[in-house]
């Protein structure tokens, strides 16, 4: 396990109550996810009304990323989350940013374990809100399991919902590679393929 951060208890506590005013407000549908057992479930409400932002996050999510619910709360409000593959986490993120979809899905390797590194893979489903100025109102993010036939068929079907931004870069693993390779893959910081892009 990782470590835990510095909780402060009143923060906590104060993100149950927001959690229980946004349901009564008509967040009631998360109560479904958060009892889900098929997939792990984060909403982010970015109204600047509330700061930090309102997060939602369900006890499967959290035992994906082998944590108390408590503990990835406080890790999420304080920017704490650990990042295991840098390199992988970086692409991720940069399709985020670039892709047009207010709902799209990616198969992504998932860290089980930092030490010894082993990973699986998951569905990432993204839906954004949009308010009626245009701004980025809500996020909601589901992660669920998926097997190594339904990542090889993605792959050969639609290589760019497979591990953001690989296919763009020629990397066609399929999944019994990207999981073998991957307690190699996580060893990558970044720092190595911006000297690789210098040196070699």
């Amino acid at each position: 396990r990782w470590s835990p951060p510095f909780q402060k208890p009143a923060l906590v506590a104060r993100r149950r109550e927001e959690r229980e005013s946004e349901r009564e407000r008509g967040g009631g549908d998360d109560d479904v996810w958060l009892q889900a057992d098929h997939c792990g479930y984060l909403r982010l409400c970015l109204d600047k009304s509330m700061a930090p932002c309102l997060t939602v996050a369900s006890p499967r999510l959290a035992t994906f990323h082998n944590m108390h619910p408590e503990e990835m709360l406080a890790r999420l409000q304080f920017r704490d989350m650990p990042i295991v593959n840098e390199w992988d986490w970086l692409c991720l993120m940069i399709d985020h940013i670039l892709c047009p979809d207010l709902h799209f899905t990616r198969y992504v390797r998932w860290t089980v374990r930092p030490e010894p590194p082993e990973a699986t893979l998951m569905a990432w489903t993204q839906r954004r809100v949009i308010d009626e100025t245009g701004k980025l109102a809500e996020v909601r993010i589901w992660i669920s399991p998926i097997s190594p036939g339904e990542y090889d068929y993605a792959l050969e079907h639609t290589p760019e919902m497979c591990r953001p931004m690989a296919a763009g870069m020629g990397d066609l693993r399929t999944a019994e590679q990207c999981l073998a390779d991957y307690p190699a893959d996580s060893q990558q910081v970044l720092a190595y393929y911006y000297v690789c892009q210098y040196v070699f």
